[in-house]
Parts: structure tokens; sequence; C-alpha cells
């Protein structure tokens, strides 16, 4: 579905709304970016709200990535092209639809036919009598060019190639692997990859960070007032929808993520999500749920995401030793 330019785009400041998106606005500029959304007809709503299931969890999925094979690179050279002046560092991943950015995208398929523009940025902890300064933000995205000329960078050798490991080709790798509720890689109609450099204050830092990692749906599926008294039945194509919420709460409680009510899972929720953004758990319980059918391991085809996921893995393999 292509959907005609927003008359809004060219009026709105699209790095402003990336920035309030990632908290990085200051109150005084918050306050005035959403007056004017609000003026323009487009009340703000926080990102995760704004662009439904389906962009969260590929934003999640990203990040998880980003987190484990670009971040501990760039923390571990970030030093070196500051002067020590910074230290710190989390990855923040927003996906926006590129003709509308400004609007809600929650209902399915809404965005479909739309290039996605994805927004990865490195946020850095600044003290406060220091600064983001241009040239510092030139070298560091120099990291991630091709075909780097800072002198800066070209001295880290390997360890300055993180452009290896974050570019448009292993983007779309990642995204081809990926299909969820509210998200298949085929509809769209192309993608984009944007590095940018940002700063934060030190004592915003870990509450940042914590907001990066998507939203905090664990509490919300805890048992409440009601226990569960369910039991894990064989888990059969017909019952898969039933049985592998059961499943995923059980071998969560092995896991130490303790209290997950099947009855409040929902086929969108990202497994990472649920086991409080630990990479360690997330596979632990992703390689505990492939090996209840009896598969070790499993090359291609779309990955374990989401509960929906899941339910579709165990719909294809269970049974097998009937059959």
């Amino acid at each position: 579905m292509t959907t005609p330019e927003d008359p809004f785009h060219e009026t709105l400041s699209l790095p402003t709304l990336q920035q309030l998106d990632k908290g990085l606005l200051s109150r005084k500029e918050t306050t005035a970016f959403k007056a004017e959304l609000k003026a323009a007809g487009k009340p703000y709503k926080p990102y995760f709200e704004r662009v439904g299931p389906g962009f969260t969890n590929l934003c999640i999925e990203l990040k998880k990535d980003f987190d484990r094979e670009v971040l501990p690179g760039f923390t571990a050279v970030l030093g070196k092209l500051t002067d020590d002046r910074f230290g710190q560092a989390y990855c923040d991943v927003r996906v926006y639809p590129q003709s509308r950015p400004f609007d809600a995208w929650v209902a399915p398929g809404a965005w479909e036919g739309e290039t996605l523009d994805v927004v990865v940025s490195m946020v850095m902890a600044v003290p406060d009598d220091d600064m983001l300064d241009s040239l510092t933000q030139m070298n560091l995205l120099g990291l991630f060019e091709e075909s780097p000329w800072q002198p800066e960078v070209k001295k880290l050798g390997k360890k300055g190639r993180l452009n290896q490991k974050l570019n448009i080709n292993t983007l779309i790798r990642t995204l081809e692997a990926c299909s969820f509720h509210d998200f298949n890689p085929g509809t769209c109609g192309g993608v984009t990859l944007e590095v940018v450099m940002e700063a934060c204050a030190g004592k915003d830092f870990d509450r940042l960070a914590d907001l990066a990692r998507g939203p905090q749906i664990q509490a919300l599926r805890r048992v409440g007032k009601s226990p569960f008294k369910g039991k894990l039945e064989a888990i059969t194509p017909d019952n898969a929808g039933r049985q592998v919420p059961i499943l995923i709460a059980q071998v969560a409680e092995v896991l130490g993520v303790q209290g997950l009510d099947p009855r409040k899972l929902r086929s969108e929720d990202h497994l990472h999500a649920l086991m409080g953004y630990d990479r360690s758990l997330t596979q632990s319980l992703i390689v505990s749920i492939t090996n209840h059918f009896g598969i070790l391991s499993v090359s291609g085809g779309p990955r374990m995401v989401t509960v929906g996921n899941a339910v579709e893995f165990a719909q294809e393999f269970s049974g097998r030793d009937e059959d």
C-alpha cells in the first residue's frame, strides 16, 4: 500500500521528532515541539505506542543484534576517539516509514509498501562541562564508513571498521530473517540505514538506555490475584496456541524469570522483552523451546522472535515422533 507524501513532512523537523522519541530533548524543547505537533494536528504519542507491535519488535530485534555485534566494538574505541572524554554509550534503534513518519502506524499493514528508514543512534554519556562537538561526531561516524578518511579512524585498523558489522547489507539480512505479527519484510518497499551520534547527560544515561530497550512488558505479563493452575500437555499443531505460552512460562521460571502468566502472553510479545531484555536468558529460552521438540539447531527460515513465532514453530515440529 503506497501512501501519499505527508504535507507536514516539509514543515515539522524529523530530526527533532527522532530526538523526542529517544528522550534526548530538554524539557523546554520537548514542550515546544509537542505544541508544534499538536498545532499541526498530530499530537505526540511515545514512539512504541505510535508505531505498533510490528515496528516495535523489529526495533527490539535489531537492537539485540547491534548490542552484541556493534556496541562492544564502539565502546572499545570510544575513549581513543574522544581523548577519553567519553566512555559510556548505548545503542538506540528506531524505524520510520519514509513518507509519513509523523503518523501513527498501529493498524495492521498500515506501513505496507513503505520504504523503511532505520535510524541507529550511538548515544554517549557526556559530562556536564563538555559537549559532543561536530569534529568528534565526524570521527565517530568514520567508524561506520566503508572508506573512512579520518586519520584517527585509520590508525585503529580493524578495530575501526565497524561498517563491516553495521551496513545496509547486514541490516537487510536481519530484516529478511524477521517475520512476525504485523511485520513481513516482503511487503516493505525498501530500506535505508542512517547511523547518528547523540549525547545525553551522564545523570540520564541509565534511564535513557533502559528506555531504548523497548516496552517493559514483563511486569504486565505476570500472574495476578488469580494463579494459573493449568498444566503443560503434549503439544500438537491444534493446541499449540494454548500450550506454547505454558511452555514459555515454565522455561522462564526455570531460568529465573518467575511468575509469567501463560494466559496473559500475547502473540506479538517479543521473547527478549519477556525475559527482561537479557540476551543470555532469551537465547536459553529459544534453545529450550526448540529442544522441547527434539530440534537441536535450526538453519535458515525466520527467527523465533515472538510468542507467535514460537507457536508457529511448535505447529510445524510437534508430533514428528508420531509421524
